[in-house]
């Protein structure tokens, strides 16, 4: 069980999770499926099917990682699976150039607009960023680091290709 290879700090964040996860749901989602996406490996030129790639090169890391988070914390695996993959085309289109020129001034933020990054995962998720204040970045520091605990700790997924 991967629960008992993490390190103290990254048990007990898991239990707060566990005990606020009702409140905080879609923060933690949003946070969790950031820290997946960052570890995902993106192809070194652009390529011509980015959805084949991604199914190809990441789907069996992204399934595996949920998996092993979804022991200790039940987790929507659809809804989550799907903003890893929005985390990660937006990752992909800015690395190979299809970064957006022009911003438009929108209730939400020039600089949403400007990264793609509403385009990329929708507005509600602009809308749960702004609300959760400075949560969301405490969530996806600790998800960084559990994640990185679990990819360390078990043999079956060494083959994750990090970037440093």
């Amino acid at each position: 069980m991967i629960y008992i290879k993490l390190s103290d700090d990254s048990r007990n964040f898991l239990n707060s999770v566990n005990s606020t996860f009702g409140k905080d749901k879609d923060a933690l989602l949003l946070a969790l499926s950031k820290a997946i996406s960052n570890k995902l490996v993106l192809p070194t030129s652009p390529v011509n099917d980015i959805e084949e790639y991604y199914l190809m090169s990441n789907l069996e890391s992204v399934r595996k990682i949920i998996g092993a988070i979804n022991e200790i914390c039940v987790l929507d695996i659809e809804s989550t699976q799907q903003l890893i993959k929005d985390f990660w085309v937006m990752r992909y289109k800015v690395a190979h150039g299809n970064n957006y020129l022009l911003a438009a001034n929108t209730p939400h933020g020039v600089l949403a607009s400007f990264m793609g990054f509403a385009d990329a995962t929708g507005f509600s998720v602009i809308d749960t960023i702004a609300n959760s204040g400075n949560a969301i970045i405490n969530y996806l520091y600790n998800f960084n680091k559990v994640i990185s605990e679990i990819v360390n700790s078990s043999g079956n997924y060494v083959w994750i290709k990090w970037r440093r």
